[in-house]
């Protein structure tokens, strides 16, 4: 049977999949600076609102920080941006993961792969096209 806290945590996850799902935006690019010999992955997730109150908890669970992020075109509230990079951005993608239902879901996993991905380059070093074909796959 399971403990009251890890129902409170399994409510609070589907809560903040579909607060995400809603409000959220995710980022991935991989590049080749050309001062540099190893390509950057880049995994972003965040969203934004004019209630910092619901992006606290974000940042308590998964890290991250929270920022001004200018005022909301219809409103004119302040709104406020709450980013996680990385690592913790993957923790929290596959954490919520099993609670999106829309079409993020399709955005999910692919982040997840090519962090995959790249992660198994990054461990082998393979070539610059070699990781470009497996990420096409």
């Amino acid at each position: 049977m399971a403990t009251q806290e890890a129902v409170k945590h399994t409510l609070f996850t589907a809560w903040a999949a579909g607060v995400f799902e809603g409000e959220g935006w995710l980022y991935t690019k991989v590049s080749y600076p050309p001062d540099r010999p190893n390509r950057r992955y880049t995994l972003l997730a965040g969203m934004t609102n004019t209630d910092m109150a619901l992006l606290s908890p974000f940042k308590c669970e998964w890290s991250g920080i929270i920022r001004e992020h200018g005022r909301s075109k219809l409103s004119r509230k302040q709104c406020w941006e709450w980013r996680v990079y990385g690592s913790m951005a993957e923790k929290f993608l596959r954490d919520i993961r099993p609670y999106i239902v829309g079409n993020k879901i399709y955005k999910i996993e692919e982040a997840l792969r090519v962090r995959e991905t790249f992660l198994v380059w990054k461990r082998t070093r393979n070539a610059r096209g070699q990781f470009a074909e497996a990420v096409c796959q």
